[in-house]
């Protein structure tokens, strides 16, 4: 019920009060027998006017609380808190004042319950900028860790200098799923030879990078400072070395990380390179035939990897146009295709066969155009690394007559025996 309908009830029962008034004087008129009625006339006029009288105050007392009311709960329903909230009159107890008090206690529960609110709202206001603060400072802080650690795991990457004097004809690809990662690609150069290797770590991101480094600082250790040049016993030595630095070698370890790699130790005087691998193998090319040397079926460090493992050395004799290939498995795990299926190893041999011939930047291009239209829309998986080389010994040797710093460092001159 609203207020237009109330004041229309009300004037209808005034209309009504009047027209029964006005019935029982047209009744007095008709059947009093004495004519002089304009004392009777004036008594009944003048209760009319006091009916209008006390139904008009009795409307507006009525109306006016409801409509006050009305307008004061638009307001509120609005989220005008700060809308006048009418007060009951002081010693009225009928319904509209009870209406009245009952809706004023309710709006100053309103009004003090914004009030909370908004000081609530400005309390996590400052709570959400001193968080937002800090994250920020977090992540300038994660950031710059972040660039320092690409920048140490870029530092450890070959010398590419050195790299072009001795194997001039190349292609490496290290394309890190983030931008570092645990794969490494790792070349030493020494008087009577130099080592080639593609190392796998576990984990992703910045742990990954840095066991990577543990990896590349006991690789040096073992090929320089012990002076090990066999493949076969720098894995066994690196899974030793890798093992025990991270305490992986006792029944309460707490991690359990480890890597996968691919070692080649070359002598272009002698014509020959020995190959040794953990879960990684080495593709070779000649008189368009490729060939494979599997990787032990033994990783490093792991703790499930035995620390008396024995890694077997494999000879290859180096012919002129022979072209080595070594790969991780990011490449080959990559899912995508018509089918989400792995990039596969088959399909990479027949990559190989397909672009040997061709020089090696453009087989480095062919592989990564092939590899990123097999993936197509789906996300990478895992880090990719590809190595490929030729070895021209002829030209190796009169490149070794160039003079670099190494030159001047005194170098271990164990090899393999072939």
């Amino acid at each position: 019920m609203n207020i237009k309908s109330i004041r229309w009830k009300l004037l209808i029962s005034m209309l009504s009060l009047i027209s029964i008034n006005l019935g029982i004087l047209t009744y007095v008129l008709l059947h009093l027998p004495n004519p002089n009625v304009i004392p009777f006339v004036i008594t009944i006029i003048s209760l009319l006017i006091i009916s209008f009288i006390v139904i008009l105050l009795v409307s507006t007392s009525i109306s006016k609380p409801i409509v006050e009311l009305t307008d004061s709960v638009r307001l509120l329903a609005s989220g005008n808190f700060s809308a006048r909230i009418p007060m009951p009159r002081f010693g009225e107890q009928d319904e509209v004042s009870q209406l009245v008090t009952t809706f004023s206690q309710l709006g100053k529960k309103f009004k003090r319950s914004y009030k909370e609110l908004e000081d609530k709202k400005l309390h996590l206001e400052d709570k959400v900028v001193a968080v937002s603060s800090e994250q920020s400072k977090i992540l300038q802080d994660m950031t710059e860790s972040f660039e320092y650690v690409k920048l140490v795991q870029l530092s450890l990457l070959p010398n590419m200098q050195m790299v072009n004097t001795y194997l001039p004809k190349h292609f490496f690809i290290w394309q890190p799923k983030e931008q570092v990662g645990g794969d490494m690609l790792y070349m030493d150069f020494f008087e009577n030879g130099f080592i080639v290797a593609l190392i796998e770590c576990s984990g992703d991101s910045v742990p990954a990078a840095c066991l990577s480094m543990i990896v590349m600082t006991s690789l040096k250790k073992i090929t320089r400072d012990e002076g090990c040049h066999v493949p076969g016993e720098i894995l066994h030595n690196l899974n030793i070395m890798v093992k025990t630095s991270l305490q992986q070698d006792s029944d309460d370890a707490t991690s359990d990380e480890g890597l996968k790699a691919a070692i080649c130790w070359i002598n272009p005087s002698k014509k020959t390179l020995f190959f040794a691998g953990a879960e990684l193998p080495l593709y070779y090319i000649y008189n368009d035939q490729l060939s494979i040397i599997a990787g032990e079926k033994q990783s490093l460090a792991y703790q499930k990897s035995k620390l008396d493992f024995q890694f077997t050395t494999h000879l290859v004799k180096i012919e002129q146009s022979i072209s080595f290939y070594m790969s991780s498995n990011g490449l080959l795990d990559q899912i995508g295709g018509s089918e989400r299926m792995p990039f596969g190893n088959k399909r990479f041999r027949n990559l190989l066969m397909q672009h040997h011939q061709c020089a090696f930047e453009e087989q480095s291009d062919k592989i990564l155009k092939n590899f990123n239209k097999y993936k197509a829309k789906y996300d990478r998986t895992d880090n990719v690394t590809v190595m490929g080389f030729n070895l021209e010994y002829e030209k190796l040797s009169m490149r070794k007559k160039q003079k670099t710093a190494r030159d001047f460092i005194i170098l271990p001159k164990k090899e393999p025996n072939s």
